[in-house]
């Protein structure tokens, strides 16, 4: 019986006349390296498609980030609500209502209201600091089940005659159309496929400390900052639990693996809480700051103004941090990323995979602009905002300027900010 019934030979040739219907082509296979924000949020935005098999491989055993320091986010929020995903991060937005600048005893304080300045703008319900845990977290619960794997660290990027290869350290290897990498400043994609890129050193190092408490009401919805004569102090509360974020950055020569080993010291932190002003102004207490978790480091960025070729090449295409790293002075590091990946799942929706090359272009003709002055504007902030004790009355004054705007032009401020947060995908 298993040899077919023998047809009427009119039959067989309507069969052989009859046009096959035509076979649905497979879905174009994505595969991003990489679960931070950008990474995640191409997952997220891709899987509203229909179009495409998406596969995310992050290095991590697990989504637990070393410091757990926190996202002040905007544009990002923007990004997700467009896409559908309100609720993905409202149960974790800590809303920042004002800025106090503390000058010291001999100096007035300065109270911005950034709620008001904000008011009526895009963003009056979307200024808020996150913790890197928390979103992570829920970026990766919303993604469909099976489409992150954790553990997968590259060891290899190839681009085959019509698609890219990746092997992982555990012997595995997969098959993709596209690979985007999202694995951050260090990427090993970039890499892999553009060679060592320098990174450039902002001349600035940090001290970050995060409590697993809640800080006193009063920092609750404030940032602090406390300029003294060559640092700057900040802390910021964040997340669904209101944990504190307490940073001290300074000017100096770019640090060896010894000298941030030994800055992170509990002790090294305790002197420049005492020397800069974070015990005297009541930011953290001395008990809170050794419960806390530390860590100290030197601020790098990515060479701005890069052309297309560095941002793509062949099949592979870089975004977040692995391409426009930025220094947190203007708070847009995980936004830009958000914004990047936006743009990317956007136009994969709408021209597809094929046509890569032309894609890539586009890509980087939208996002460059912005991410490069992003880069440029964070990096001279920063320069403003961390004093220095060599400086000139001319780079005070230009301080004072800087934190008098808002107070004195509110409204201006307000659209500048707004500006400055608005989405460009």
């Amino acid at each position: 019986q298993f040899w077919p019934k023998l047809q009427d030979p009119r039959e067989r040739l309507a069969n052989a006349l009859r046009v096959p219907k035509a076979m649905s082509a497979p879905k174009p296979t994505i595969l991003i390296a990489g679960a931070g924000v950008g990474g995640l949020g191409l997952a997220l935005f891709l899987s509203k498609s229909e179009k495409f098999n998406v596969q995310v491989f992050e290095r991590a055993a697990e989504l637990k980030p070393a410091l757990g320091g926190q996202y002040g986010l905007n544009g990002a929020l923007d990004c997700l609500d467009r896409a559908g995903f309100h609720d993905v991060w409202a149960p974790l937005y800590h809303p920042i209502e004002k800025l106090e600048v503390r000058m010291g005893k001999k100096c007035r304080q300065v109270d911005i209201d950034l709620k008001g300045i904000l008011n009526g703008t895009d963003f009056s319900n979307k200024f808020g600091a996150f913790m890197r845990g928390e979103f992570q977290a829920a970026l990766a619960k919303a993604l469909p089940e099976g489409m992150l794997q954790c553990g997968k660290e590259i060891v290899c990027v190839q681009e085959l005659e019509s698609g890219v290869k990746i092997e992982f350290s555990d012997g595995t290897s997969v098959t993709g159309d596209l690979l985007f990498g999202a694995d951050g400043i260090q990427s090993t994609v970039r890499q892999q496929v553009f060679g060592e890129v320098p990174l450039v050193y902002s001349g600035i190092k940090i001290w970050w400390l995060v409590t697993d408490d809640t800080p006193p009401p009063h920092l609750q919805s404030s940032i602090v900052e406390i300029p003294s004569t060559n640092a700057l102090t900040l802390s910021v509360t964040a997340g669904a639990q209101k944990k504190q974020v307490v940073l001290i950055g300074q000017h100096a020569s770019e640090p060896s693996p010894e000298e941030v080993k030994e800055g992170s010291s509990v002790e090294h932190f305790h002197k420049l809480c005492q020397d800069h002003g974070a015990y005297a102004e009541g930011v953290i207490t001395e008990d809170r700051l050794r419960k806390a978790r530390l860590m100290h480091f030197g601020l790098y960025q990515m060479p701005p103004g890069r052309c297309q070729d560095h941002w793509s090449r062949g099949r592979v295409c870089l975004l977040g941090d692995a391409i426009h790293a930025t220094t947190p002075f203007m708070g847009q590091g995980a936004n830009q990323a958000m914004q990047s990946a936006y743009c990317l799942a956007r136009l994969l929706e709408e021209r597809g995979a094929e046509d890569y090359l032309s894609l890539f272009q586009e890509y980087h003709r939208i996002r460059e602009p912005a991410t490069t002055s992003i880069i440029n504007n964070s990096g001279a902030i920063g320069r403003l905002r961390v004093p220095q004790p060599t400086e000139n009355c001319f780079t005070g004054l230009k301080r004072c300027l800087f934190y008098g705007f808002p107070k004195l032009l509110p409204s201006v401020y307000g659209k500048v900010m707004a500006k400055q947060f608005s989405i460009k995908v």
